[in-house]
């Protein structure tokens, strides 16, 4: 309309608006449709001048769609620094009227994902913008995200122990924990498992295995838990024995352990040694059965103990196991003077030998003649002998006496000779007669 004096303009719906009159554009200010459904009004538009003064009038149509409305938003969701791919059209977004599409900007934002793994930890404002399907659109700056840190776990490094000691963790961490958990598949027990020093007990059927520990660090929210291990070896504590005591003769230089009853015996070791508690010497005292050398002062002190100690592995102490070796005297035996007796006497006590016979260290003792005479008691240090008719014939015998050895040492014997002398024999002759004037017979 142009070269017109005179506008007016009225409008159908007042809801929209009224519009002023009097002028040729229309300056239309409307209210929000919040009434969820369209508004529809019809304008109309008079023109008179001064030359035409009938009104020449026309209507066109406005449609007001309804305001988008974007619901209100809280708490924010909690999410995890570490997940890089949040659809954010997941979050439980609402608004008015239904049916149209969410748009984001801002940091970690891409399309309509978010990657927590490139913003700060804390609440994210996002620019959230609601496109109805009449292609009104509304953006609100919203705090749809927390982004929360997530746990860490460290258990520490592989360790060792023994098995009859525990355990204590020293070296594990932990951050951002909503709590902490500690597991394992051994055999043993676990105390404290909910600090970061737990302690270990171990059962007898950990040793020589490798029991894991496990820590699980619980995350806050939506963090997921944190998980590390630790491997606790546990050695076997090592087990020995000596062996059977053992004895030896003094006559022997030396004594095999290898001869013993029970032989030595380890397991579990790291290395071996041998001591004694006296001054003898062993061949090789890093040997299970070496060869051990009596000294002079060993056999007069008549034993000795021989400890063998197996050195442990790992953390394990040294066990050591003893055996006594008994150093057995050789036997000493002396069967006295040689001697005389008579042939007229029945017997001779050797008690009456000008040095008597003698023994010590021995068993038992036993008398033999060469001859075919008897003893009393040939058990007997100092028995009486009686010479058999045979003897005497013989003129001497021998008699032997034989000290039987202790432990394993061989029986001595020692000789003496023991002379039988005959009974003189003397004849005067016939009865004779002299006369007396004889001189001599």
């Amino acid at each position: 309309m142009s070269g017109s004096d005179n506008i007016s303009w009225s409008a159908y719906n007042t809801l929209v608006g009224n519009p002023a009159s009097g002028g040729s554009n229309l300056n239309f200010v409307t209210t929000s449709n919040t009434t969820g459904g369209d508004i529809i009004t019809t304008i109309t538009v008079s023109a008179t001048n001064t030359a035409c003064t009938t009104p020449v009038t026309t209507d066109f149509t406005i449609t007001l769609h309804p305001t988008p409305d974007i619901a209100s938003f809280f708490p924010p969701v909690e999410v995890c620094e570490n997940e890089n791919t949040i659809d954010l059209n997941s979050l439980g977004l609402s608004a008015l009227p239904a049916g149209g599409t969410y748009s984001f900007s801002g940091a970690g934002v891409t399309g309509t994902n978010f990657d927590a793994t490139v913003v700060s930890l804390g609440v994210q404002e996002i620019d959230v913008t609601y496109t109805t399907s009449d292609g009104c659109s509304k953006t609100e700056q919203i705090n749809l995200l927390n982004v929360i840190a997530e746990p860490t776990a460290n258990a520490g490094s592989p360790a060792e122990t023994c098995v009859n000691t525990s355990f204590t963790v020293s070296d594990a961490s932990a951050t951002n924990s909503a709590g902490i958990l500690w597991t394992h598949n051994g055999s043993g027990t676990i105390s404290n498992a909910t600090s970061l020093t737990p302690t270990y007990t171990p059962d007898a059927l950990d040793a020589g295995t490798d029991v894991t520990l496990t820590l699980t660090v619980d995350g806050f929210s939506a963090c997921a838990d944190a998980v590390d291990t630790k491997t606790l070896t546990i050695t076997a504590e090592p087990v020995v024995d000596a062996g059977s005591d053992s004895e030896v003769c003094a006559s022997e230089a030396s004594f095999d352990l290898s001869d013993a009853v029970t032989d030595a015996s380890a397991a579990q070791f790291s290395t071996l040694s041998w001591a004694t508690s006296g001054t003898g010497t062993f061949d090789d005292n890093t040997s299970l059965l070496p060869v051990y050398t009596p000294s002079a002062a060993d056999q007069s002190a008549g034993s000795v103990t021989l400890t063998l100690t197996a050195n442990g592995n790992g953390s394990c102490a040294a066990a050591s196991s003893d055996m006594i070796l008994t150093i057995t005297p050789v036997p000493v035996v002396d069967a006295g003077s040689d001697s005389e007796v008579c042939a007229s006497e029945a017997s001779f006590d050797l008690s009456d030998a000008v040095t008597d016979a003698s023994a010590a260290q021995f068993s038992t003792l036993s008398w033999a003649t060469s001859g075919t005479g008897t003893f009393d008691d040939n058990t007997s240090l100092l028995p009486v002998y009686t010479p058999s008719a045979a003897d005497k014939s013989a003129g001497s015998v021998t008699l032997t006496l034989t000290a039987n050895g202790n432990g394993s040492c061989a029986a001595a014997s020692s000789d003496m000779i023991l002379t039988i002398t005959p009974v003189p024999v003397v004849d005067a002759g016939s009865d004779s007669e002299v006369c007396a004037s004889e001189a001599s017979f």
